[in-house]
C-alpha cells in the first residue's frame, strides 16, 4: 500500500486486474448467449454466432491446462481475449461504433 492506503501499481495487481477483466468478458458473453438463446427468433437468426460464441466460454488449452500448466506466451491469451471481445460486440443489439 502506498500513501493514504492507495494500492501501488505492481505486476501482481495488474495480473489480478487482468484476471478480473477476463472473468467479466466471460460473464458478458454468457449473458449475451443466454439473451439470444431465450428468444426463438434471435436464436434462429444467430445460430452461426452461437456456434462460434459458446466455445469461447472455455479457456483454451493453449492458454491454460491447469493451475500449474499454462502458457507463458501472451499471444494465445491475447487471441482468446480478442475473440471474446469481438463476440460480445457482435452480440450487441446496437453496433459498437454508434456508442457515444
Amino acid at each position: 500500500m502506498g500513501p493514504d492506503g492507495i494500492p501501488l501499481p505492481t505486476v501482481r495487481l495488474e495480473n489480478f486486474r487482468d484476471g478480473l477483466e477476463d472473468f467479466a468478458y466471460v460473464r458478458l458473453l454468457e449473458s449475451a448467449i443466454a439473451r439470444i438463446d431465450a428468444s426463438p427468433a434471435l436464436r434462429a437468426a444467430r445460430t452461426n454466432w452461437l456456434e462460434r460464441a459458446r466455445p469461447l466460454l472455455l479457456v483454451p488449452a493453449e492458454v491454460l491446462k491447469s493451475k500449474t500448466d499454462y502458457s507463458r506466451d501472451p499471444a494465445p491469451l491475447g487471441r482468446w481475449r480478442n475473440a471474446l471481445a469481438e463476440a460480445i460486440m457482435e452480440a450487441s443489439p446496437e453496433p459498437a461504433n454508434n456508442v457515444k
